[in-house]
């Protein structure tokens, strides 16, 4: 029996999507059946908001029900070739990490509302919440490539590193991964101000600010205090944070 190809629905989220993301989309091995860009402008200080509403307003005129998978790419990402198709045949409800690319099988993006958080964290609070409701989650299995520096263009404020911190409050984080990712960060892009993180998440903390979902919270800070006990503190950038649990 011939096996059918997935129908994509791929979302370039950028007001600047460049040439390179779009022909890389139009080149894979298996192409989207669809592809849109959200590139809405909205008012707002926190670049996550700004591309959650983006998003969300690019999928108000699509029937969804047409796809199989959902999948948001950035405007400076390039996919290489067999990126959809091997992503598709891993066996996942989800594959990446958070932003630059992430493939979500439909009806696991219908279960969270067929909708981006809107909250400055988007694409992490959205990858916790489909692990929360038991989707499963890995990393990418073909890697993206990107177009600028990564980093570059991104607000390096001190507040915006600061709310870095607050959001991982707000996610469910506990004090150690907290601290620790921070570190990480630090470390990885050779950015002293991402220590600023660790204050923001305190300050949250103490403020007893509220989470974004409860409910995510607490599956988070419970995965994340077992993989303590498992000596296994995960690294800020592999937002799949429970795979294999």
């Amino acid at each position: 029996m011939t096996q059918l190809t997935p129908k994509v629905l791929a979302v370039i989220a950028s007001n600047e999507p460049s040439d390179a993301t779009r022909r890389s989309l139009e080149s894979q091995t298996v192409p989207p059946a669809q592809i849109v860009v959200a590139d809405r402008t909205f008012s707002d200080r926190y670049v996550g908001i700004r591309v959650a509403k983006a998003i969300n307003s690019a999928l108000d005129s699509l029937d969804l029900a047409r796809f199989d998978w959902f999948l948001n790419v950035d405007g400076d990402v390039v996919l290489p070739p067999d990126w959809i198709e091997r992503s598709a045949a891993s066996g996942a409800d989800v594959v990446g990490r958070g932003g630059y690319a992430l493939l979500v099988r439909m009806s696991a993006f219908v279960a969270v509302g067929s909708r981006f958080p809107v909250v400055e964290a988007e694409d992490s609070l959205l990858m916790m919440k489909l692990q929360s409701l038991g989707f499963k989650a890995v990393p990418y299995v073909v890697k993206p490539k990107f177009t600028r520096e990564l980093g570059r263009g991104v607000d390096q404020s001190l507040f915006m590193f600061f709310r870095k911190g607050i959001s991982k409050w707000k996610l469910g984080y506990e004090p150690a991964h907290a601290v620790y990712t921070s570190l990480i960060s630090a470390k990885r892009m050779r950015n002293l101000r991402y220590l600023l993180g660790v204050f923001g998440y305190f300050f949250a903390a103490a403020a007893r600010a509220e989470h974004w979902d409860s409910n995510v919270a607490e599956f988070v800070f419970h995965k994340q205090i077992m993989s303590l006990r498992l000596d296994r503190i995960r690294s800020e950038a592999d937002y799949v944070l429970f795979q294999g649990q």
